[in-house]
């Protein structure tokens, strides 16, 4: 998986609206379904957009102009025995395209992670004809590349306002797009929305990131393989006092000089970590106790499975909890901006994925919205006075009638 984490993820690229350039009201044109084309027919990797010293941007101009063209002559290489004999390679071209429909895909990449799946399940029944065990080494990877290429496509739609299929979303791994506002989609994780640089007000959707093929559970997985979350773990189960910062650097200290990139196991450190100092000094940045006395902390995972999503953040809560053992709160998050929302995309998505062993917790999250009606009452049945009276201003003259004098007398 080390040598995929290095190609760039389409959706967490982030500089495609600077080279478009643009203004706000490109939200509200035709341009906005031309600009979306150019997406939905590029893969959703960037070869080596992710290691160390690259330059995102002319890699990402590169595959944007190329792409289309790499992939077809990647078909051609790999799969001489779908063309006739003696076709040209003019001829090729045109005619992968004819087998990219005849197969029901709309991206010679689809097309790619088809035909691999195909030739993998092909020699597994050439084994098992041959009496051999059968091996499928590589299918689940190049199904979540299929499944991943036909996501990019339906969040680049919804993003830029087009047509797009929620069912299908479902069926190949995210759940339909929520619209609500940041702070809801980060609520308990507040942390986070400092990270992306937003306001709690701030109008977005938000999907699920369902556990179809796994998906789920192999970020989860990352997100804790990672050494921040192997750092913080440490501290907490050590036992020192959260408010003691060189004691709290100390265990940190300790736990990754364990670690290194070549071993192997709860050890392994990620390739492209520099130096555990570095690391260190950005674990006591990005380190807080929460207001119950959580350890609370915020970083980027090294390791990224999910090919659709890329410049994750994960906020974790790692507490111990009343009867002895030890809880967590996990939330992985990523801003699905490949058009700058700010310039040309019409909606401002996050996919998120969470985890926990807190039982309270476990209740899948809806992320509705209630209406400032609902809040304002619900404000002042919680004695809320601070929050009802910012929610009536928000209401304005006539909400206010309309709660009537008596709710309006208790603020």
């Amino acid at each position: 998986m080390d040598r995929d984490v290095e190609r760039g993820l389409l959706g967490a690229v982030g500089v495609y609206g600077a080279v478009v350039g643009g203004t706000h009201a490109l939200k509200h044109t035709p341009i906005t379904r031309m600009l979306s084309a150019l997406p939905e027919r590029r893969s959703t990797l960037i070869e080596d957009f992710y290691s160390k010293g690259a330059k995102k941007g002319r890699l990402f101009l590169g595959h944007m102009l190329n792409n289309w063209r790499n992939e077809v002559q990647t078909f051609i290489k790999n799969n001489p025995d779908e063309f006739p004999k003696g076709m040209s390679d003019s001829a090729k071209i045109k005619y992968t395209e004819k087998i990219m429909r005849d197969w029901g895909h709309t991206t010679p990449a689809e097309l790619n992670h088809a035909a691999n799946q195909i030739k993998i399940e092909q020699a597994a029944e050439f084994a098992e004809l041959k009496g051999e065990k059968p091996k499928r080494f590589g299918l689940g990877k190049y199904k979540r590349l299929g499944r991943h290429e036909i996501l990019k496509n339906q969040l680049v739609r919804y993003t830029m306002g087009n047509k797009y299929s929620g069912s299908l979303m479902v069926e190949k791994g995210l759940s339909r797009p929520t619209r609500t506002d940041v702070k809801t989609i980060f609520k308990g994780h507040e942390g986070a929305i400092n990270k992306w640089g937003l306001s709690g007000d701030a109008k977005a959707s938000v999907s699920n990131i369902l556990n179809v093929g796994g998906d789920k559970s192999q970020l989860i997985k990352a997100a804790r393989k990672d050494h921040m979350f192997k750092m913080a773990d440490k501290v907490l189960r050590s036992g020192v006092d959260l408010h003691d910062l060189d004691a709290v650097r100390e265990q940190a200290e300790n736990r990754i000089g364990q670690m290194g990139t070549r071993l192997r196991g709860v050890n392994r450190l990620h390739a492209n970590v520099a130096s555990r100092e570095i690391e260190v000094s950005k674990f006591m940045k990005n380190f807080s106790v929460g207001k119950n006395g959580e350890l609370v902390l915020n970083y980027s995972s090294a390791y990224k499975p999910h090919y659709l999503v890329g410049g994750t953040n994960v906020n974790i809560k790692l507490w111990k909890g009343p009867r002895g053992g030890f809880l967590h709160d996990i939330l992985v998050s990523d801003k699905y901006d490949v058009l700058k929302s700010s310039h040309v995309q019409r909606n401002q998505h996050f996919n998120v994925a969470r985890s926990t062993n807190a039982s309270k917790m476990k209740k899948v999250r809806t992320y509705a919205r209630k209406s400032l009606r609902s809040r304002f009452l619900a404000a002042l049945k919680a004695n809320d006075l601070k929050e009802a009276r910012r929610l009536a201003l928000k209401l304005g003259i006539k909400g206010a009638k309309f709660l009537g004098r008596k709710a309006l007398l208790k603020i």
